[in-house]
């Protein structure tokens, strides 16, 4: 209605649903106003009782309920021990999916916020402007970096400062921060 787009996560995570409501009783009103929506089979499946055999098929009938969703994506993770992990990202456009290439995450020093860290690498390809097979590819590069350097940056460590992302000849997202 402002043209504003509206991204959500809804990863739904049983233990921290404390809302004296079902989770399907909420969160369809707000998947209602989004347009780009992070979340997997199961997490639609969980928030609106839509499931199908495959991701695009559940992706097609979740944006067939949802008209405003103009795109999906989700991460996924496979676990080969605490501190080694696979990850890679898919997003659906409505018409195909891009899969980002599968990342082997080997030192991870803290998986908490990376996707977060997805999501925001997401938007910021968003706004941006970048293709779907650079934006996941994107998005998955920023949870990639939050769940291996140790060396977080703090909002008040960056205040006066630009940052962003850039990629190296081989692919590496190198974080670039300048003095405004």
């Amino acid at each position: 209605k402002n043209k504003v787009t509206v991204s959500g996560d809804i990863n739904y995570r049983r233990n921290l649903w404390q809302y004296g409501k079902k989770v399907e009783q909420v969160m369809p009103a707000l998947i209602e106003g989004t347009n780009y929506v992070l979340g997997g089979s199961t997490d639609i499946d969980n928030s609106t009782g839509i499931k199908e055999k495959s991701f695009e098929d559940t992706c097609n009938k979740f944006m067939k309920a949802f008209p405003s969703v103009q795109k999906v994506a989700r991460t996924k993770r496979e676990s080969v021990s605490s501190s080694h992990n696979r990850i890679y990202g898919v997003l659906y456009d409505g018409k195909r999916s891009y899969k980002s290439r599968t990342y082997e995450l080997t030192h991870i020093v803290d998986r908490v916020g990376a996707g977060d860290a997805f999501m925001a690498g997401w938007i910021y390809s968003a706004l941006k402007k970048m293709g779907e097979e650079e934006a996941i590819e994107f998005a998955r590069k920023t949870a990639e970096y939050q769940s291996d350097y140790s060396d977080r940056l703090e909002e008040s460590d960056i205040e006066g400062w630009d940052y962003y992302a850039r990629w190296s000849e081989e692919g590496d997202c190198i974080w670039v921060i300048e003095k405004e």
